[in-house]
């Protein structure tokens, strides 16, 4: 057999094995659309699955050292960002930053220093009754309390850093 003729063969033999392998596989798998197969997702890519919404604008509170209340509930309030109130548990969903009004670095490593609170009420009245979590920063502690600050009643212990707060009906809260 001449070397043209057995390369016209080999041809010949691959064209016939691709075209039995393709008719095997369309008959070992059913005929599935092409749009419901899934695609793999790369970085940065939307998922058309999945529904993204954007965070809760935060609340704001700023304190005074020694005042009761809060003394702004504007985002942009000047002061040191003390601690985050949030609604859910494990830091998540609608939050309140609590910014102190200080020239300084924020509180001190004592716990006696009254650094100022606020009640949960006028623009933070969503958040009444559904502190879940609570985060502090620059030394700050805060303890909760579940009636407004002139009225008394029961109160946590200091709080750094709790991602489930239990047992409590927030309604005010203090910074140390």
């Amino acid at each position: 057999m001449s070397r043209t003729l057995r390369s016209a063969a080999r041809v010949a033999l691959v064209a016939a094995a691709a075209v039995a392998s393709a008719a095997t596989l369309a008959l070992a798998s059913p005929a599935v659309p092409a749009s419901a197969e899934p695609r793999p997702f790369h970085a940065g890519q939307l998922r058309p699955d999945v529904m993204l919404t954007a965070a809760p604008a935060p609340l704001s509170c700023t304190v005074r050292p020694g005042v009761r209340g809060c003394t702004s509930f504007a985002p942009e309030a000047p002061g040191v960002l003390v601690a985050i109130l949030y609604s859910e548990p494990w830091f998540r969903g609608t939050r309140v930053l609590v910014h102190l009004e200080t020239t300084g670095a924020g509180c001190s490593a004592r716990t006696s220093d009254d650094e100022g609170g606020g009640d949960l009420a006028g623009p933070l009245l969503a958040m009444l009754g559904a502190v879940r979590s609570v985060q502090t920063f620059h030394r700050c502690d805060v303890r909760l309390h579940e009636a407004f600050l002139d009225e008394g009643g029961t109160s946590s212990a200091w709080l750094h850093e709790v991602p489930e707060v239990t047992d409590l009906q927030v309604a005010a809260f203090t910074v140390s």
